[in-house]
């Protein structure tokens, strides 16, 4: 778990430098994942935040109703406990995203088990 949690944060960080104004992550989760690592027998490992974020897209237009709309697309991905040693991440949220791009990013989580994958699900 404590190795899975260092990788989360540190795919966590990589994001952040690659969309530092496009990502926002809970950081309080972040603070709490922070100290548990650095007292791993402190608290209750089951009481830990599931690590998420959110990426918002550059904006895009779309037909709706016979007109243009804009929309800024976004993805929001949750690490489960098990990631990435042994479970893929999860898409918890879209926000204009058609469903075509939702099936590749369920195939490309898949294809990713056991590594980093999340850069992948907003690249």
């Amino acid at each position: 778990m404590q190795e899975n949690l260092e990788r989360q944060l540190e795919e966590l960080e990589v994001l952040a430098a690659i969309y530092p104004d496009e990502l926002t992550v809970d950081a309080g989760g972040v603070a709490t994942v922070h100290r548990f690592l650095a007292n791993p027998g402190g608290d209750d490992a089951s009481a830990l935040p599931r690590l998420s974020f959110t990426v918002r897209l550059l904006p895009s237009a779309r037909l709706e109703h016979g007109r243009i709309a804009w929309v800024r697309p976004s993805v929001t991905v949750a690490f489960p406990t098990g990631y990435p040693a042994s479970a893929a991440p999860l898409v918890t949220e879209t926000t204009g995203i058609d469903v075509l791009p939702v099936g590749a990013i369920a195939r490309c989580t898949e294809e990713n088990r056991g590594e980093e994958c999340a850069m992948q699900l907003v690249a």
